[in-house]
């Protein structure tokens, strides 16, 4: 009887140590599934960001568009405005600034959300921007000496429709810089993503691998117990 006992006290006390290893399996099993759920939820808000960036970038293109087809057609008619033009042209520029000032508020609230990475992103960035004023400057001047080396028919609306033109062309160019910055941020979020997702199929792997392994904890569980079924239950005949 007390070598039965001993075998029946030893039995158990294997058992436990085998719960206790398939217990700490499990929490960490459970604590890698909570960061797969962080990480799925980041990757749903980077592509929700990544959305945000399309069609912000989507509409500037076309408010770009509708800007240079603007400025064709108030260059093409330069020395034919009359009195009556300008009031319905100044009602064009307000809605254009509205409209651009719109977008630039979209974009600085996007700026706040997705932040641009690295030094070199933002030194091309800044060098993508100097590039756009310089050419707006090099325009400006080529016009001024194109308009002044003609002859004026209009007089002074002549003169109020080339600086609505200047105003124009302006709008359009810094539109074009706020296009330049939408690339790039669309470019990184581009890189993060695909990323993330390979961070997120790791996890997945590594959770089904500790499932795996938990299943042969169980399993070899089940078998102890039995063992010790039998051995107390031989205890109790005894």
């Amino acid at each position: 009887k007390y070598a039965l006992c001993f075998c029946a006290s030893q039995t158990s006390m294997e058992e436990m140590m085998k719960w206790e290893k398939g217990k700490k399996w499990q929490l960490r099993v459970e604590g890698l599934q909570n960061k797969l759920r962080e990480k799925e939820k980041e990757a749903d808000a980077l592509g929700k960001q990544l959305n945000a960036l399309k069609e912000i970038y989507m509409k500037s293109e076309k408010e770009k568009v509708v800007l240079q087809k603007k400025l064709k057609i108030s260059a093409a008619s330069v020395d034919h405005v009359v009195g009556a033009r300008d009031s319905e042209t100044d009602k064009e520029l307000e809605e254009l600034r509205k409209r651009n000032l719109d977008l630039e508020n979209e974009v600085a609230h996007l700026r706040t959300q997705q932040a641009i990475s690295g030094d070199s992103v933002v030194e091309e960035l800044n060098f993508k921007n100097q590039y756009l004023q310089e050419q707006l400057h090099a325009l400006q001047r080529q016009h001024a000496r194109e308009t002044y080396s003609r002859p004026s028919t209009s007089g002074i609306g002549s003169d109020d429709q080339y600086r609505r033109e200047q105003e124009l062309l302006k709008e359009n160019l810094r539109l074009s810089s706020e296009n330049v910055e939408l690339r790039f941020q669309l470019e990184q979020a581009n890189k993060d993503l695909p990323r993330l997702k390979n961070q997120i199929g790791d996890l997945k792997e590594m959770c089904d691998l500790l499932r795996k392994e938990r299943a042969e904890v169980e399993r070899k569980l089940g078998g102890f117990r039995g063992v010790s079924i039998a051995a107390a239950f031989v205890v109790v005949i005894a």
